[in-house]
């Protein structure tokens, strides 16, 4: 079940980052190996009211943020938005635990925040990850979502997607 994140959550949220910052690195990928997603930021993520989780009990199994914000880094675009200059939201910070990993916990979160947005009156929802996360791009792809371009990530380049929902 999908979920507003709470302080009570905190712990096992920072050890589900963890755990992706660990897995990442040994797959190769330099997302998250700078620090951040950190403690100040998730605590601030529950704080504002934008973190998710998904749980089983009182088991957290997933993580993701979900902000209505603009987003400045997607004007650093070399593509085509389709909500070029429209109201959109972007799913930040996707982690699930390990033993849960192939067990449609991101999917849920993904699934809840497009009702969320479409509740909202936001029609697009877009994501940007690591060109060698291979993972995360094809769940976007299964999910509908269209590849549209590259952004830059504090001089790192990231794949990027958008769904009209």
């Amino acid at each position: 079940m999908v979920k507003k994140a709470t302080p009570a959550d905190l712990g096992q949220i920072v050890r589900i980052i963890e755990d992706a910052k660990i897995t990442m690195r040994e797959m190769g990928i330099d997302q998250w190996q700078e620090g951040l997603p950190d403690t100040p930021l998730i605590t601030a993520d529950i704080k504002n009211g934008i973190g998710y989780v998904v749980r089983r009990g009182r088991e957290v199994l997933g993580y993701a943020a979900l902000v209505f914000d603009p987003d400045p880094v997607y004007d650093t675009l070399v593509g085509k938005f389709g909500a070029q200059g429209q109201p959109y939201a972007t799913i930040r910070r996707v982690a699930t635990c390990k033993h849960a990993k192939k067990c449609g916990i991101a999917s849920m979160l993904f699934t809840y925040f497009e009702k969320i947005c479409k509740k909202h009156g936001t029609k697009w929802l877009r994501i940007y990850t690591h060109a060698d996360n291979v993972p995360m791009k094809n769940l976007c792809l299964k999910l509908g979502y269209q590849n549209v371009g590259v952004v830059d990530y504090k001089g790192a380049p990231r794949d990027t997607f958008e769904k009209k929902l």
